[in-house]
């Protein structure tokens, strides 16, 4: 459940982070935004396989 909710937390902060700088470099928005977010549900599901000891 923690990872969870790990996962939605980068997925709104990768958003919001595509949306800013895509305003700085001129490309699509929804484009990086996606980007990010995918990347950040990657991690969350690559991290969610090896469970490590925190």
């Amino acid at each position: 459940m923690k990872n969870l909710v790990m996962g939605l937390v980068l997925l709104v902060v990768g958003f919001s982070m595509g949306q800013m700088s895509a305003n700085l470099v001129q490309v699509n928005p929804w484009a990086l935004s996606l980007f990010v977010a995918g990347l950040g549900l990657a991690l969350g599901y690559v991290s969610r396989q090896q469970p490590q000891k925190l």
